[in-house]
C-alpha cells in the first residue's frame, strides 16, 4: 500500500461490484445494505466522471457548485439572472426574508 491508496486490477473492481450487486439483490437484504452499496457506487461513478473531465469541466463544475441559495439550499446557478439577488440568493427566498423581517417589526411595534 503506498500513500494509503489500494491498488486494484479492473478486473478485481468488476469482481467487487459483482458481489455487491449479489449482497443487494440476495433475499437475506435488510436494506441498509442497499443504502451502503449504493452510496458507494454513487462515490465511485462520481469519481470516475471526475477522471474524464477536462481541467475546464473541472473549473466549470468547481464554479457551479459554489451557487447554492443560502437560504434554501438549493442551486441557483441554472436560475435566470432576473431571479438572484446575487449567487448565492434567489430573488424569491430574499423577498421572503423580508416580508419575515416585516412582520416581526409590525408584531413588535
Amino acid at each position: 500500500m503506498s500513500g494509503g491508496i489500494t491498488k486494484i486490477s479492473p478486473q478485481m473492481m468488476i469482481a467487487e461490484l459483482t458481489n455487491w450487486n449479489i449482497e443487494i439483490n440476495s433475499p437475506y437484504n435488510d436494506g441498509w445494505t442497499v443504502q451502503h452499496y449504493q452510496k458507494q457506487l454513487d462515490e465511485m461513478i462520481a469519481y470516475f466522471d471526475r477522471l474524464k473531465m477536462t481541467d475546464e469541466e473541472k473549473d466549470f463544475e468547481d464554479e457551479k457548485s459554489k451557487w447554492v441559495c443560502q437560504e434554501c439550499n438549493k442551486p441557483t446557478f441554472e436560475t435566470d439572472f432576473d431571479y438572484l439577488v446575487s449567487p448565492t440568493m434567489h430573488l424569491g427566498c430574499q423577498l421572503q426574508m423580508e416580508k419575515e423581517v416585516d412582520e416581526i417589526l409590525e408584531d413588535n411595534a
